[in-house]
């Protein structure tokens, strides 16, 4: 969950106003990293290839006083050309923005993306996630997870070595998807208490 895509969506979602400000200050700053990357591009007619976006684990800094600071941030210089020429042929100074990296375990840096939940959300959008939480209606997660989790839980404490605990899980899940539909609770009737 240490993603810095997933820190900004919590921060975007958090109850405190002053947090989510900077949320929506990090999507700002990133978003204009990138659009002012696609301009260079348009500019210079060089394409760059599109990059798949991978997770890299982020170095953390466990004495933060807070979640809005467990990634370790900088600021990088885009380079770009120093002036751009205007329709009337007037060449102005380019000052470009700032790019926003995070530290990895490899002490690298990446740059930070904007998450694909809000990446085409408009400017007045994120004005109004400053005054109110951002809220979505998709679920973090299905019921098929919800057993999963609980199916490895209950292995990770009958089983001691890695090795067992993932062939418990399989074998387990395996069982679930050939008996499917073939056996049901409805089959089995409680025994009702007898006084005795």
């Amino acid at each position: 969950m240490a993603n810095p895509e997933s820190v900004i969506l919590a921060m975007i979602a958090d109850k405190d106003k002053n947090v989510r400000e900077r949320g929506v200050s990090i999507i700002q700053t990133v978003r204009a990293s990138e659009a002012f990357d696609k301009y260079i591009e348009v500019q210079s007619g060089v394409k760059r290839p599109k990059r798949i976006r991978k997770f890299i684990v982020p170095k953390l800094n466990f004495n933060c006083k807070g979640y809005t600071n467990m990634i370790i941030n900088k600021f990088e210089e885009v380079k770009g050309p120093g002036t751009i020429p205007t329709s009337d042929g007037v060449s102005v100074p380019l000052r470009p923005p700032k790019r926003l990296m995070f530290m990895t375990k490899l002490d690298t840096y990446e740059p930070v993306t904007v998450p694909p939940l809000v990446e085409d959300l408009s400017p007045e959008d994120l004005e109004r996630i400053k005054q109110h939480p951002f809220q979505c209606n998709i679920p973090c997660h299905s019921q098929a997870v919800e057993h999963t989790v609980a199916l490895v839980t209950k292995s990770t404490k009958q089983y001691r070595t890695e090795k067992t605990q993932l062939a418990a899980v399989l074998s387990t899940a395996a069982a679930r998807k050939e008996f499917k539909g073939k056996i049901s609770h409805k089959r089995f009737k409680l025994a009702k208490d007898k006084d005795v």
